[in-house]
């Protein structure tokens, strides 16, 4: 009997596996501890990334396609620019440069540098009023240097580029940018 148990179990476990494989990622659901950085499929099909962690567990479940927090827990994970781009131009854009001086831009209120050497590098950047990053206006962040681990996170009035602590010195950390969409 407890051979027969097993051998059901195991069944059961590699045919999720198998489902696993076939669909890349699994859909979203509320029953699960998502990690910071996870990623999951929402109802309307999108892949989407959570900025922070989320589940049952923690108290603070998130749909990702109704989540309405400031920051967004669950931010889009490969935004469709390419469409948004067609329909509406860029409705930001410019340079930040290390010390966070904006060079050149457009539709940006202000830019605002925070961390030294010792801690994570900070680069909060406000859009002009009237500029609302919604699910489909996303910033595109281009570093100067190769640098795989900037982090961004959009606001209601912006959003935020982040260098991880003393990993990137002086110029490297200087990045242009452009926010498609409406």
């Amino acid at each position: 009997m407890v051979l027969e148990q097993f051998f059901g179990q195991l069944t059961e476990i590699l045919t999720f596996i198998k489902g696993l494989r076939r669909r890349g990622v699994l859909p979203w659901d509320g029953d699960n501890d998502y990690e910071q950085y996870a990623r999951a499929v929402g109802s309307d099909g999108n892949m989407y990334r959570a900025q922070a962690a989320t589940g049952p567990a923690g108290g603070n479940v998130q749909d990702p396609t109704t989540d309405a927090n400031d920051p967004r827990i669950w931010v889009l994970d490969v935004p469709d620019v390419g469409a948004d781009a067609q329909t509406s131009g860029p409705v930001a854009w410019g340079k930040v440069t290390a010390n966070g001086s904006g060079v050149d831009t457009f539709g940006v209120k202000s830019v605002t540098r925070t961390g030294a050497d010792s801690s994570e590098y900070e680069y909060e950047i406000v859009l002009d009023d009237g500029i609302a990053l919604t699910g489909n206006c996303v910033p595109i962040i281009q570093p100067v240097a190769d640098i795989p681990t900037i982090r961004t996170t959009p606001s209601t009035t912006g959003f935020t580029v982040q260098f991880s602590s003393n990993n990137y010195a002086g110029a490297s950390r200087t990045f242009y940018f452009a926010v498609f969409g409406s």
